[in-house]
């Protein structure tokens, strides 16, 4: 193989490692001064239901779910994340109407500084906790689990690429020399 080709990899792989090791590093960080949320960074909304709306998602099939309170501009949203795996679906469905009076506990900054998804102007803010006066639909506990178990994943993705990112660098400052003083040979 050619010494400039050889070299031109090398760098390649270098920078590759360094993004890689970067990411891990930010991930690793994250799983370990990322506090658990508290009750101080939410705020709760109580509102009359106007109306709600389960979808699905066009891109991934998943269900979600829209509320809108009366006297209320912004839309608030059970994520698809949530609406699977913490929210009691089929008890809300049972019990809350239009007119029902509801407890939406969402993170402040969020309320004070709603998302506009892409393509679609309604101001969302997404769902930590849901309740009425008699039912918990999502609840704190189940929050917090789910909040966890997405801190796990990080941890993973940041061994995952600190891995790749010492794979790749091994590659580079290892393998790829012995290539330019032909100690390896094509079979």
């Amino acid at each position: 193989m050619n010494l400039s080709v050889i070299k031109f990899l090398q760098v390649v792989l270098l920078i590759f490692a360094v993004l890689c090791l970067a990411i891990s590093v930010f991930a690793v960080y994250k799983y370990f001064f990322d506090a658990l949320p508290t009750k101080e960074g939410f705020v709760t909304v109580t509102g009359e239901v106007e109306k709600f709306e389960k979808k699905t998602s066009e891109a991934s099939g998943n269900e979600y779910l829209d509320i809108y309170l009366k006297d209320h501009p912004l839309r608030f949203r059970v994520g698809i994340g949530g609406y699977e795996t913490r929210f009691k679906s089929e008890l809300f469905y049972s019990t809350v109407q239009t007119g029902s009076k509801i407890y939406i506990e969402v993170k402040k900054d969020a309320l004070e500084n709603p998302m506009t998804p892409r393509g679609d102007p309604a101001k969302t803010v997404f769902i930590e906790t849901l309740a009425d006066d008699s039912n918990k639909y999502i609840d704190w506990v189940d929050f917090i689990n789910w909040y966890q178990n997405d801190r796990k994943w990080v941890l993973v993705i940041g061994i995952v690429f600190f891995a790749a990112g010492a794979l790749l660098t091994v590659l580079s400052i290892f393998y790829l020399p012995r290539f330019e003083a032909g100690q390896l040979k094509s079979h």
